[in-house]
């Protein structure tokens, strides 16, 4: 978890505040995988993105726009 919240804070504002706000440790420990190793593996597992104000849209733009 730790090395996940260190990814995410590499987002650039204001989805950084975004994401961490966000983060659900028991999300994410339903959907971690084997590891997280890059900022887009790390909002995949964070936080359920359909539940947030800005929507399942809006963090899969962002996904995109990094490289997925």
């Amino acid at each position: 978890m730790k090395k996940t919240k260190q990814l995410l804070s590499e987002l650039p504002q204001p989805n950084r505040d975004l994401a961490l706000g966000y983060f659900d440790e028991e999300f994410f420990e339903k959907h971690k995988g084997d590891s997280v190793s890059t900022i887009t593996g790390a909002l995949c597992c964070s936080f359920r993105w359909e539940d947030t104000k800005e929507g399942y849209d809006y963090w899969w733009d962002l996904c995109k726009s990094l490289g997925l």
